[in-house]
């Protein structure tokens, strides 16, 4: 059986897996922006101060996003598992909230 992702999971625990199409794909896109700027936020924290400037440098000369995800793939492998961590410990607190 399959799992349900960490978005629709949030979207069922909010109440709103039933708006039509168009809404729900509108807050999957918002939760999902929730969702990589928290997961951005703990695979910064985690680089080290070499990876961190190289980081920074990246921004400041306003990188592609492929160079981003280059440099993440190269720097912080485990950067997709933060993020898949992050989606689902999002979704386990929401539903953890509403058995409150």
């Amino acid at each position: 059986m399959a799992t349900a992702s960490p978005v629709r999971t949030i979207l069922s625990a909010l109440g709103k897996s039933d708006l039509p199409a168009y809404e729900r794909e509108e807050l999957e896109a918002e939760i999902e922006s929730i969702i990589f700027r928290a997961s951005l936020v703990r695979i910064v924290t985690e680089m080290d101060d070499e990876t961190l400037e190289a980081w920074r440098a990246l921004i400041e000369r306003d990188a592609e996003e492929e160079e981003f995800v280059a440099f993440l793939k190269t720097h912080m492998p485990a950067a997709a598992q933060i993020g898949a961590d992050t989606a689902r410990e999002l979704a386990d607190d929401i539903l953890a909230a509403q058995h409150n």
